[in-house]
């Protein structure tokens, strides 16, 4: 027994505020452990990928292997072998009441069974019980977003939803729980929708908070909306520069943030005859898991009818964002 231990199991989904949890969360770390919470540095200094790359044994993860620094065979075998021990002695040595763990790739990463057994097995030794934390976002919205993290990532096609639907951010909010059932019961997940009417005070890290009961004065610092998407020109304007400059151009990272901090206007969002498109096509997986987890029809709140807006970009457009690059230039620190 593990003297009632509760861990909480943040799997995502992609695109739906993680980093801003996981930034907040790791800032927060010694007002957290006050509580009685752990926010587990062993998993990650923030994210928490290393669950999704022993879950994976590092198949299709060679990503967050790079990010974890772990490319080095030898030293991705060493850590296969040696991280469950590794987070057992941090939870054990931490005595909290709590752990919190949050990765967004668990639920788009594991594709198996297995995968999912082997999570299971990593953290079953750590606690008692273990509830899953799931937000799911409308398709309709997670398709462009995950459009807008292919281009900041150095895409540079033109947006086709078909080949979005076939390729891009996972979208079938069921599979996932049709997968994880056998190991995590659905008694234990708690299942969020990520609109803003349906979070308290429209904010994750504050609706997060509210689901697990974690107090207000565990987190008193909080972080800024981080990682955000790109509006309807901004989103053009990177994806014509990517196809000028390529993939891998020195100071993306800075002009990424750059765009982020300049795009202010209408966002993204599909056509109301594509959007109708995507929601016909996930409506009976949506429906089902509302069910299963909500007891209710409607996996989503009715979102207010906007007009379409898809990547667009005219000359005028162009020469304002490429004027407001410039001026953000200008003020960064240490120029003459």
């Amino acid at each position: 027994m593990q003297h009632g231990r509760l861990a909480i199991l943040h799997i995502g989904g992609e695109k739906t505020g993680s980093t801003t949890l996981q930034t907040t969360f790791a800032a927060n770390r010694p007002s957290l452990a006050a509580q009685g919470i752990l926010y587990s540095r062993v998993a990650g200094s923030q994210n928490h990928l290393k669950l999704a790359l022993h879950a994976t044994e590092g198949r299709g993860t060679e990503d967050l292997r790079a990010m974890a620094g772990l490319q080095d065979d030898a030293a991705f075998e060493a850590f296969l072998r040696d991280f469950p021990a590794e987070l057992q002695a941090e939870a054990k040595t931490s005595e909290a009441r709590l752990i919190f763990y949050s990765n967004e790739h668990l639920a788009s990463r594991i594709r198996d069974a297995e995968g999912v057994r082997r999570l299971w097995s990593l953290l079953g030794p750590i606690a008692d019980e273990i509830r899953v934390l799931f937000y799911v976002r409308p398709q309709s919205e997670l398709v462009l977003s995950g459009w807008s993290t292919m281009l900041k990532s150095g895409a540079a096609e033109p947006f086709d939803l078909e080949r979005l639907l076939r390729h891009g951010t996972p979208l079938d909010h069921a599979a996932v729980l049709d997968r994880w059932s056998g190991y995590f019961a659905e008694p234990y997940w708690i299942l969020r929708a990520y609109q803003r009417q349906a979070m308290a005070k429209a904010d994750i890290v504050t609706d997060v908070m509210a689901c697990c009961d974690i107090p207000a004065e565990a987190v008193p610092q909080r972080i800024a909306p981080m990682n955000r998407s790109l509006d309807a020109e901004t989103a053009e304007f990177l994806r014509l520069f990517n196809a000028v400059a390529g993939a891998s151009s020195t100071g993306r990272g800075r002009l990424i943030q750059a765009l982020e901090a300049i795009s202010n206007g209408p966002p993204l969002r599909l056509p109301p005859e594509m959007a109708e498109q995507v929601d016909a096509r996930f409506a009976e997986g949506n429906a089902r898991l509302a069910r299963r987890l909500l007891r209710r029809e409607a996996l989503f709140l009715p979102a207010p009818a906007e007009p379409g807006r898809l990547p667009t970009l005219e000359t005028e457009g162009a020469v304002r964002i490429a004027a407001l690059l410039w001026r953000l230039a200008q003020e960064m620190p240490g120029r003459p």
